[in-house]
């Protein structure tokens, strides 16, 4: 028998979710058929008139989180400058894009185990955190100027439509990024799923913005590694982080100005981030810290997180009720 029921979004964002709902939980079969994908309930709370549910995906994955994720790349470092392209400079590449392009990822054993500091990329929140080692730096300088000039050949043009599990570059916001395809659009049948391998996200681009890679290239590693914040969990209980706390996290790093992130890893230490089918890349929980700011201490002094061996409060706390966040600070030393 079928019961109505909601997750637990509010009716304004309900509205702006809506496709990416539907590209959540709707898969297009090869005759161009939609139907549902296998998801498992996950939590029924029956004290509202129509019941709260959430629901997790296939790789175990709570789809109200997904959906409370803030949207749009927003990267935290500063955009790459390089210089125009000029048509000599092109011509002068030595480059082939009749091969795939291999890229993989950095393995769990080359990780460092002790502090080490690293540069924030992408933050979707307390779970899902993109950085790169500093000791890299300056290779993705290098690695962005020369995608911008492979791109500007006529060879790395895209004839036919991009094969899943392939790599490409695509050109979002502003800026050619290595990409794995991932699959079609539900909803834009123009239009692909690719996975930012130097970001760690997931956008959506149109065939005309993809290039295929030059084969040829020595940049054949994904620098980016994933974090999760340790110590903490968020105040309502369970594994679903706020909206608030999402956003807190994004603008702790915007307010950092691009100052180095301390990353020192927890027990038991490094393992495989996968999504969808995208490359498994290191991650690890771990304390972050930048300026001497401990971002895990931060959210709990915000009201966003509690202590990971804290009680939960009553939902009727004035701390759940009411809260302000303090203005951030970071590079000024205060927050």
């Amino acid at each position: 028998m079928a019961r109505e029921v909601r997750l637990e979004i509010s009716e304004e964002d309900s509205e702006k979710f809506n496709d990416k709902f539907v590209d959540l939980t709707f898969e297009t079969k090869e005759d161009g058929v939609q139907s549902p994908v296998n998801l498992t309930l996950s939590k029924f709370d029956t004290s509202t008139d129509l019941p709260i549910v959430d629901l997790l995906n296939s790789e175990n994955q709570s789809i109200t989180e997904i959906l409370k994720k803030p949207s749009g790349i927003v990267r935290l470092t500063t955009p790459t400058k390089s210089a125009p392209v000029s048509a000599a400079a092109a011509a002068s590449l030595t480059c082939l894009f009749d091969k795939p392009a291999t890229i993989q990822p950095m393995t769990v054993s080359q990780m460092p185990m002790s502090a080490f500091p690293a540069n924030a990329i992408f933050a979707a929140g307390p779970t899902d955190i993109s950085l790169r080692q500093l000791s890299l730096d300056p290779m993705p300088d290098y690695m962005y100027a020369k995608l911008k000039e492979e791109c500007a050949l006529p060879d790395s043009q895209l004839e036919n439509a991009p094969e899943f599990g392939s790599f490409y570059a695509a050109f979002i916001d502003e800026r050619w990024e290595r990409v794995q395809c991932i699959r079609a659009s539900k909803i834009d049948k123009q239009a692909y799923c690719v996975y930012l391998l130097d970001v760690g996200a997931f956008q959506y681009v149109r065939k005309e913005a993809m290039r295929r890679l030059n084969s040829t290239s020595p940049f054949k590693k994904m620098l980016m590694f994933k974090c999760k914040i340790g110590g903490i969990k968020p105040v309502t209980g369970g594994e679903v982080w706020s909206r608030e706390s999402h956003e807190a996290v994004r603008e702790f790093f915007e307010a950092a100005c691009g100052e180095p992130v301390v990353v020192e890893p927890s027990p038991p230490g490094w393992s495989q981030w996968k999504q969808l089918n995208a490359p498994g890349v290191p991650t690890c929980e771990a304390r972050l810290s930048c300026c001497g700011r401990d971002i895990g201490d931060w959210l709990i002094a915000c009201g966003l997180a509690l202590p990971i061996n804290a009680p939960i409060p009553s939902p009727n706390s004035q701390s759940l009720l009411a809260f302000v966040p303090p203005p951030i600070n970071i590079v000024g030393g205060r927050i």
